[in-house]
């Protein structure tokens, strides 16, 4: 006999916010003590995450090497979506950052910044503090892992 389950199973009030987790800062930015600043990641969900994949995706007509549309069987230009990863990371990055808050007005004067989306890029201007910061982001929401092989499992567990 299949058992019934409520619907209130499915009413969680901490699914109602994003969950906010603190990371470890770079060596960059310390505290007047000498103390690194941890960052506090916003673990953005699956509807906002789309939303930015959306807005930073273009439909392209494909071409061939002269320039003339691809067309599919039915005689319709084949469409390829792009996406700018670049851009697209730099917004989840602002987006998800509670602490430091890129959108901060004072710091974007103080950058001299205009455009919101390079913000991580005047902020982080080290490589490896943006490599660092945007792994970390893409790491709290989930982006980019994947699940290990079987093999890389049996290897795990050898060792």
């Amino acid at each position: 006999m299949a058992q019934i389950y409520d619907l209130k199973y499915f009413m969680r009030e901490e699914l109602k916010e994003d969950e906010v987790v603190e990371v470890e800062g770079v060596s960059t930015f310390k505290d007047n003590n000498g103390n690194i600043i941890p960052f506090k990641i916003k673990r953005l969900g699956i509807d906002k995450i789309n939303e930015l994949r959306k807005k930073y995706s273009i439909n392209k007509v494909l071409a061939d090497d002269k320039g003339k549309r691809i067309l599919d069987k039915s005689g319709k230009p084949i469409i390829e979506k792009e996406i700018d990863d670049t851009r697209l990371t730099n917004r989840m990055i602002v987006e998800a950052l509670v602490f430091p808050d890129l959108k901060d007005k004072e710091l974007m004067k103080f950058y001299g910044c205009f455009d919101i989306d390079d913000m991580p890029f005047k902020v982080f201007k080290r490589s490896k503090d943006y490599q660092y910061i945007a792994s970390e982001v893409l790491k709290v929401l989930g982006i980019g892992e994947e699940e290990p092989s079987d093999d890389e499992l049996i290897n795990q567990a050898k060792n």
